[in-house]
């Protein structure tokens, strides 16, 4: 028990230690997170995930020869699909991943995409004002900082340009976040970098809403749902958040060996429920028009 209040305190020590040093999971570490895991996204994420992005883009209106940004593409499956809706006159995508990329480039194959890889907000602010007709964000948000990335978007859509963002949000995987927090509470020593995503993601739709508000945006709709996952042990459900990208970064926080192991273990001992281990992906819609 003291050893425990021991660890506890010296966690929230080196929390505000590395905080200060800004001793942060960067940009850089979640694009080779990326790259790794672009060889199992499409057969995880995109197979599981991929119908509530269509659900999304069945919302928009797609006229002939419509101008389009996709903003952390990845392997490109919104690209794709509004490509099977109308044919575009130019789609731009942009990611930090290039073997993300890679595998979207082999898929896509159309004259009128250009794929960039590159930051989010440096690369949308070389973009000029009033390009585009519609702008999706497809499970990129929290990456980047929204009281930046919004007023670009809001600059580079022409006007009655729609805006489309799907996102996880506060309460995403859980479990898993707290499974992360108590492994590093046992070991506050060998904690690395720390993350704040978490703290970037939105509450629910609400607060998209109110995001867009900010930014001159109107609000369209929006809605926020759940979907849980459900595994036999602890190493299968982590497993499958690595391959999903759901946890990219998240292994950079901590220098210790058998991390997977230790992850699954902790996981199983907290939150296993009926013989179960569940890992509830929340996320939320905002659609919105200039």
């Amino acid at each position: 028990m003291i050893q425990e209040l021991l660890n506890k305190i010296r966690f929230y020590n080196k929390i505000a230690y590395l905080f200060l040093k800004n001793k942060t999971v960067k940009p850089e570490d979640y694009a080779k997170d990326y790259d790794v895991i672009s060889k199992t996204y499409n057969d995880t994420w995109i197979k599981e995930m991929s119908k509530h992005t269509s659900a999304m883009l069945d919302k928009l209106h797609y006229a002939d020869g419509y101008t389009m940004l996709d903003l952390g593409c990845g392997t490109g499956y919104i690209i794709e699909e509004s490509i099977k809706k109308v044919q575009p006159s130019k789609i731009v995508g942009i990611d930090n991943s290039k073997e993300m990329l890679r595998i979207a480039q082999s898929k896509l194959n159309h004259e009128r995409t250009e794929l960039i890889c590159g930051d989010m907000i440096s690369e949308i602010k070389k973009i000029p004002s009033n390009v585009f007709d519609i702008i999706t964000c497809g499970w990129a948000l929290p990456y980047v900082d929204t009281n930046q990335l919004i007023p670009e978007i809001y600059r580079v859509l022409k006007k009655n340009g729609q805006v489309a963002i799907i996102t996880n949000r506060k309460g995403c995987i859980n479990s898993i976040q707290k499974t992360f927090i108590k492994l590093m509470q046992k070991y506050p020593d060998k904690i690395r970098k720390i993350t704040n995503m978490q703290y970037k993601l939105p509450g629910n739709a609400h607060e998209i809403r109110k995001m867009f508000y900010r930014n001159r945006i109107s609000w369209v709709e929006g809605w926020d749902r759940e979907q849980p996952f459900s595994f036999e042990n602890g190493i299968n459900a982590i497993n499958w958040v690595m391959n999903t990208g759901a946890i990219a970064g998240t292994f950079k926080i901590l220098d210790i060996k058998n991390y997977s192991s230790l992850l699954s273990d902790t996981l199983e001992k907290y939150f296993r429920t009926n013989n179960k281990v569940v890992v509830t992906h929340k996320f939320s819609v905002g659609i919105g028009r200039k």
